[in-house]
């Protein structure tokens, strides 16, 4: 091929072929053709040309990449609030650290004085008598409800005050003599003493005192221990030692395991781990609160709860950590299994008891779902989303009304839909992403459809992804792009210039994997539509937009949509004529109007260019195959000639050679077609003689069209 580019035109030839061309030209010098009438579709049929119109590469085309970083990539883009998914990575990939606000101190209650008594009796009877007097006096106090007065109240605390003295003096005699029995009483009193006068430390230390000293079988020391973990739960909520260092929370926890060693089966024990739990979550201790609510075994009715509460807890721990740089993949990938298997324990739980669903499982739910695709595993995600004997989408509501369902947040509701988006499209389950998007859509705010398309964005691409990659096109196929690509508001953000030409010439690339002409025909129609809504944007480039026209010419012709496409190419032709390939589309589309609608005036179309027919004079800036190849001969043999010039050559002289032989068959002029004959044989001698000897694959190709349409001229030397 390039061999024939370079070389000098006019080299002579062997003598016998310049010989037998003309005698060739001579002997058929007064033919003429004619077709019989209605036979145009049958003499096309026998002279076809190569095919050189392939599609051209859509990376090839103006502003048709992919979107970028700026526009959805493969990975969707996630709600802000929810952790966003790196597939490369064992546990999903860093967190963003929790913001933990610590719960408010309450105001503690006032701490009413001791009161010192004068004196105190030195025999423990006589001390323990008096203190139990001063006690039931106080107790009096406390029975009367009208304690309105300034007098009254202050009798009130002077009496408490007393007693709490009174019996401190008898308890440390009974401490000194060895007397358990009054011991515990005493220390009970004081335990119960101090928690009313709002000493809570030393109500909880003196109850413990007891709990862990008295006998369990006596109701005193019971009450004892409760006193004393109200008393420290008390403190806890004061924030009474410093708020980030839960020392009481310390406390509460011996004191419950004190209290489950002495009193196991007692009903408040799972009461006051469920409490511990929830106080450790709280102050931000997820470990602790964890170990705290997996206390509470079965057959508890807190049990399921616990368990969720538990999971959570770890999750809690997984986030925070995740959120550090040097963080162990392996402990990640442990933590967060541990957190799924511990809430699917409680999930499974309320199953069984079948309970009613409530805001806890569905949060354990979704967590459940979050871990699994954090671990890899979108199926499971999927599974426990929608697949489950309660859907966790089916049992959701952000409006009000609905006994069947429980009303969410609407934040919720958005991370729920939107993770079943992500697992459904890591599945290449476009159809499910799609429903996903469409119940999203529901719950999402106004300010939040950005977002949405970009996801919808992100189903296009993997969508059309799989297309590529499939088996060929069905209409069904191309309408179910079409509705995905239709659920973006043309005037959406997302919808830049950019992307919609990106659209564009995928539609361009699927074309030719339609299972009929008519699909590929809609592919390149809806990829030239797309162009033209691109080519409306503000933000097109005006640099970019002549390539783009030509480009959208050029897809109308392929949709079959002729007359659209030349009317965008007589447009820029007329500001540039010298635009050779928009010439070559140009004429070829006139040669499509030809064939099917055959007649003269179409075929003299395609070989000197249209008839103006805006009313205006002059001629039409399409040329025509006659001038075309005139315009590429002076080009090709001139200092700008390339090799792709030389293609063209050969293939608009097959063109104009065929047109003027079909042109030759139909026209009513004997000497025209005569004279068609004797111009069309020159001319295909000529195009032989030059291409003669070259082996290369292509002009071979050209080679035998050559001698095909010689023989369809001169039918008796053939």
């Amino acid at each position: 091929m390039i061999a024939f580019l370079i070389r000098d035109r006019g080299q002579s030839e062997p003598e016998n072929r310049s010989e037998k061309s003309a005698r060739t030209v001579s002997t058929q010098a007064d033919r003429t053709i004619r077709f019989p009438p209605g036979t145009f579709p049958q003499q096309l049929a026998k002279m076809q040309l190569p095919e050189t119109d392939e599609p051209a590469d859509s990376s090839a085309q103006p502003n048709s990449t992919p979107p970028t970083s700026t526009q959805p990539a493969n990975q969707p883009t996630t709600n802000p609030k929810a952790a966003s998914l790196d597939q490369q990575s064992p546990f999903g990939g860093p967190t963003v650290k929790r913001t933990v606000t610590l719960p408010a101190a309450t105001k503690p209650r006032p701490r009413l004085p001791i009161v010192s008594v004068s004196g105190h009796r030195k025999k423990l009877d006589d001390a323990y008598a008096d203190a139990f007097e001063s006690y039931e006096a106080f107790t009096a106090l406390s029975s009367n409800d009208k304690k309105n007065t300034a007098a009254q109240k202050e009798d009130y605390r002077r009496t408490l005050g007393e007693t709490i003295d009174l019996t401190q003096h008898a308890y440390a005699l009974a401490m000194h003599q060895g007397d358990l029995q009054k011991r515990n009483e005493l220390c009970y009193l004081l335990a119960y003493l101090s928690f009313t006068a709002g000493h809570v430390i030393e109500a909880s230390l003196y109850g413990e005192s007891v709990a862990r000293y008295g006998d369990p079988q006596e109701s005193m020391t019971r009450e004892a221990a409760l006193i004393a973990l109200g008393a420290i739960d008390e403190a806890a909520a004061t924030q009474w030692a410093d708020a980030e260092i839960p020392g009481e929370l310390h406390q509460m926890r011996l004191l419950a395991e004190l209290f489950e060693q002495k009193w196991p089966e007692d009903a408040q024990v799972e009461a006051i781990w469920m409490n511990l739990g929830q106080r450790f979550d709280a102050h931000n201790r997820p470990l602790d609160a964890a170990d705290a609510y997996l206390k509470i075994k079965k057959p508890s009715k807190l049990y399921d709860r616990a368990q969720m509460a538990a999971g959570l807890a770890y999750w809690n721990q997984f986030v925070d950590e995740a959120s550090e740089a040097d963080a162990d993949p392996d402990a990640m990938v442990k933590r967060l299994e541990l957190a799924r298997d511990v809430m699917i324990r409680g999930i499974r739980s309320a199953e069984q008891q079948k309970l009613p669903l409530t805001p806890p499982i569905l949060d354990a739910k979704y967590k459940v779902a979050l871990i699994a695709a954090r671990l890899g595993n979108p199926e499971s995600t999927v599974t426990w989303l929608e697949k489950t004997k309660t859907p966790l989408i089916d049992s959701i509501t952000t409006g009000k009304g609905n006994k069947k369902k429980i009303t969410v947040t609407p934040e919720f509701a958005q991370n729920v839909f939107q993770l079943l988006y992500q697992a459904k499209t890591r599945l290449n389950d476009l159809e499910g992403a799609k429903q996903a998007l469409e119940q999203l859509a529901k719950v999402l705010d106004s300010d939040a459809t950005d977002r949405l398309d970009r996801m919808s964005l992100a189903v296009i691409q993997r969508q059309i992804s799989s297309m590529l990659d499939g088996p060929k096109l069905s209409p069904a196929d191309i309408k179910k792009l079409e509705q995905t690509i239709a659920a973006i508001d043309s005037d959406s953000d997302v919808m830049t210039a950019s992307n919609q030409l990106w659209i564009a010439e995928s539609w361009a690339k699927l074309a030719p994997r339609g299972q009929t002409p008519m699909v590929v025909r809609q592919c390149y129609e809806n990829a030239a539509m797309i162009y033209d809504r691109s080519l409306a944007q503000k933000d097109f480039p005006s640099s970019s937009r002549t390539a783009a026209l030509i480009r959208q010419a050029e897809l109308l012709r392929w949709a079959g949509k002729i007359s659209d496409s030349l009317a965008i190419m007589t447009q820029i032709l007329a500001e540039a004529p010298g635009a050779i390939e928009l010439q070559i589309q140009a004429a070829k589309s006139l040669e499509t109007i030809a064939f099917r609608q055959p007649s003269e005036a179409n075929l003299r179309a395609a070989i000197s260019g249209p008839p103006r027919n805006d009313g205006d004079n002059g001629v039409s800036p399409i040329w025509g195959w006659a001038k075309l190849t005139s315009q590429l001969h002076q080009i090709r043999y001139s200092d700008r000639g390339t090799s792709k010039h030389a293609e063209q050559l050969i293939e608009s002289h097959l063109h104009l050679a065929r047109c003027r032989w079909l042109l030759a068959g139909v026209t009513g002029d004997d000497a025209e077609s005569v004279e068609l004959v004797r111009k069309t044989n020159q001319q295909l001698s000529r195009l032989q003689s030059d291409i003669s000897g070259n082996r290369d694959e292509s002009i071979a190709a050209w080679s035998k069209a050559i001698e095909q349409l010689q023989a369809l001229l001169n039918p008796s030397t053939s």
